[in-house]
């Protein structure tokens, strides 16, 4: 699989994934300015998938770690790996 950065929300996994030398940005759960900002320098674009924050939280919302990867992985499946 082909990808430039892994994005993640754990600092424990950027940690793993960084050790490993592997291209990883890290992400607040609820993204911030800042981040759009470090991802915009990075060369992410604003313009594409992007979709309502409001409806993604609902979506995710009181899910388990183990739950919300698998969905995460079953629904967004271009977005994460």
């Amino acid at each position: 699989m082909d990808y430039d950065y892994i994005l993640c929300f754990s600092s424990r996994i950027f940690n793993i994934l960084y050790a490993a030398g592997l291209p990883v940005v890290r992400l607040n759960f609820f993204v911030t300015d800042e981040d759009v900002n470090h991802l915009l320098r990075l060369g992410f674009s604003r313009l594409r998938h992007r979709f309502p924050v409001t409806s993604f939280a609902l979506e995710i919302a009181g899910k388990s770690e183990a739950e919300l990867v698998d969905y995460l992985k079953e629904h967004y499946g271009d977005y994460f790996v």
